[in-house]
């Protein structure tokens, strides 16, 4: 594994591994938490949709029993 450099300011400068490792799982753990972040947007939006679709079918009930 090679190692990183300081993107600005401080060019020239190794990082220790262990510090490279330590950012690697920060980095990790955000994209992590970002991913959760979407799913559980997208969890809300489709339990949203969901309630709403049960509300028009409620409120047109005899649409849906002409198949009895």
């Amino acid at each position: 594994m090679g190692r990183l450099r300081a993107a600005r300011g401080a060019q020239g400068i190794e990082l220790p591994q262990t510090t490279q490792r330590a950012m690697a799982r920060q980095a990790e753990a955000e994209r992590e938490k970002h991913v959760k972040i979407i799913a559980t947007e997208g969890e809300a939006l489709s339990a949203g949709r969901l309630a709403e679709a049960a509300d028009v079918i409620a409120d047109h009930h005899e649409i849906f029993a002409l198949s009895k």
